[in-house]
């Protein structure tokens, strides 16, 4: 029964650091005096006889002690009583170390855990960052490039070569792309004048290009494909009129 005991890691036998453990445990209990070292707990171990492991096998370890603790049944039971006692404070001991080091493996793998779902959650944060900087930049882009085909179209709308479009000019090709079937009905002088004051002219009453391009940016569909359609069609009116 004290071997079963002193089995301290349940492993079906007694090792030289349980050994070592219990023999220092039983000083600190004041069963014995001094201090046990483990050149002592060596010579005990090799006095007892261990196996090819370098544990000590139960029948060993009983016929030592047996041997060797008092004849006595008092003494005896004294003693055993003692070893029991040690076994028990040695068990507590380890068992509580086996809770702190759980604890602390659960800590660790708590931390590790929110470490990693903070890790992902910036690397998702600096995914959605980046998509929205390339999103963005490629809107940049391509409000550039609708920027930039309506300048062209004002320069080519400018049939008279004076630098700007006027009134009489976007009359011209209004009524151009009804005979061309770009557009349905008719285009008067009054809907023209209406669509001049709407996009916004100079003190000449001609349009610049700014308010232009600002004004068909906004007024063409957004879809890339449908607003270069509309393009194409402004710029073959402005070849009719060359």
């Amino acid at each position: 029964k004290v071997y079963q005991e002193f089995d301290l890691d349940g492993g079906g036998d007694v090792g030289d650091d349980e050994l070592l453990v219990l023999g220092q445990t039983r000083r600190k209990l004041g069963q014995k005096s001094g201090s046990w070292t483990k050149g002592m707990n060596d010579s005990l171990m090799a006095k007892i006889g261990t196996d090819k492991e370098g544990n000590l096998p139960m029948s060993n370890f009983v016929k030592h002690f047996n041997d060797s603790l008092p004849g006595d049944s008092k003494e005896f039971d004294g003693v055993i009583e003692q070893f029991m006692d040690c076994a028990r404070a040695c068990r507590e001991k380890k068992m509580q170390k086996r809770k702190d080091d759980q604890k602390s493996a659960d800590e660790a793998a708590k931390k590790a855990a929110a470490d990693e779902a903070a890790r992902r959650r910036a690397e998702d944060e600096a995914a959605r960052q980046k998509a929205a900087q390339e999103q963005t930049k490629a809107s940049q882009r391509e409000q550039a490039r609708r920027e930039g085909a309506l300048r062209k179209v004002y320069q080519e709308f400018d049939l008279d070569g004076g630098g700007d479009v006027g009134d009489d000019e976007l009359l011209v090709l209004g009524q151009t792309r009804r005979k061309l079937g770009q557009k349905q009905g008719e285009w008067t002088q009054a809907m023209n004048s209406r669509l001049m004051a709407k996009i916004g002219t100079d003190k000449e009453g001609n349009l610049p290009m700014s308010n232009f391009v600002k004004h068909f940016n906004d007024s063409l569909p957004g879809d890339s494909k449908e607003f270069d359609g509309v393009i194409e069609q402004f710029m073959d009116l402005s070849l009719i009129h060359i």
